[in-house]
């Protein structure tokens, strides 16, 4: 096991945190805070996933137009077209 797992009742186990939260209401400096303490702590940022889908599939100008499936579909034609 590597240093991102801790030992529990004698079991190795794992711990997500999920911040969620306003704008403006401190999630980054909160995680950056228990990253900076917490040197076995990963940090997931969803919306850095955003940032690349929004460069990288053309969304439709219409609101509400693509489910999630329709989505993650295209997403996936677009990156074997590119392959």
């Amino acid at each position: 096991m590597d240093a991102r797992h801790s030992r529990c009742l004698g079991a190795w186990v794992s711990l997500i945190v999920w911040i969620n939260g306003a704008c403006g209401s401190g999630k980054t400096t909160l995680v950056a805070e228990i990253a900076r303490r917490r040197s076995d702590a990963v940090v997931f940022d969803p919306e850095l996933i955003g940032y690349v889908l929004r460069k990288s599939v053309a969304v439709p100008t219409e609101a509400g137009t693509l489910s999630p499936e329709q989505l993650a579909r295209t997403v996936l034609d677009q990156s074997a077209a590119t392959s």
